[in-house]
């Protein structure tokens, strides 16, 4: 977990209140960010937006806002709000740019966690 937490840590990722509201149960903490690396809400936000699916695309990121905040995933956290922010009423003009925001920060994300399972 060491590893993983440092990564985690140097990209902007509060851990240690992560990891304090699951009872600092480390092995909990990993589980759950193994799962949201693998989920496919991304996905589905992304085919969402590009079928201008606004209503769909707000559920997704509103769901997806709270588990990173969950998983202390600040750099994704603030750029999903961002995006949630752009979906709540009407699709601001800034929604794709917020949007390749929160793809690259998810990607950054599956880059720690791929380092962390080799």
């Amino acid at each position: 977990m060491g590893d993983l937490k440092h990564l985690l840590e140097n990209w902007g990722a509060d851990t240690k209140a992560a990891l304090h509201s699951m009872m600092d149960d480390e092995e909990f903490y990993v589980r759950l960010l193994k799962e949201f690396s693998e989920n496919a809400e991304i996905e589905m936000l992304n085919n969402a937006l590009e079928k201008e699916h606004y209503k769909e695309a707000f559920k997704i990121a509103h769901e997806m806002k709270g588990t990173v905040v969950t998983l202390g995933l600040k750099p994704l956290y603030k750029a999903v709000s961002r995006l949630v922010e752009d979906l709540r009423d009407i699709p601001a003009a800034t929604v794709y740019d917020d949007l390749e925001t929160v793809n690259l920060e998810y990607e950054s994300f599956l880059e720690i966690m791929k380092l962390y399972l080799i």
